[in-house]
């Protein structure tokens, strides 16, 4: 073989192995900040879920509970019912930015409480859980 194509060749391979080195970091670094993202969204799920446990009793009127919402959520703003879902209230109780994780930079994670509501307009049931938000 020339010697010209085994230092291609070398040079290439090292090249490869360059860029197998690389993605092996990215994905570390990537995997911490996912770990810490994820943390940080259980952290806030369970500290609301302890306060709406502990702050809105079942039974509580849907005045009590929007009361309660504002109070706590300055930036709560009652969202027009879907059809279904004309017994309950829903309110983002924080947003978790997910930023520089190598996926969209600017996804987020909305934690959420849903209060449904039964017939005569009371707490039945309170619920704190994340979902994804969106990358505009």
């Amino acid at each position: 073989m020339k010697r010209s194509i085994r230092i291609a060749l070398g040079v290439t391979a090292a090249l490869a192995l360059g860029l197998v080195i690389a993605l092996a970091v990215y994905l570390v670094h990537d995997h911490d900040l996912q770990a810490q993202v994820h943390a940080r969204i259980d952290q806030r799920t369970a500290y609301w879920t302890a306060t709406v446990n502990a702050e809105v009793p079942l039974g509580a009127s849907k005045d009590q509970a929007t009361q309660w919402l504002r109070r706590r959520i300055p930036d709560y703003q009652p969202t027009p019912p879907e059809p279904g879902d004309e017994h309950a209230l829903t309110a983002i109780a924080d947003v978790i930015p997910e930023q520089g994780s190598g996926r969209l930079v600017c996804n987020e994670w909305l934690v959420l409480i849903d209060l449904d509501l039964g017939p005569d307009d009371r707490v039945i049931s309170r619920r704190v859980h994340a979902v994804a938000g969106t990358c505009l």
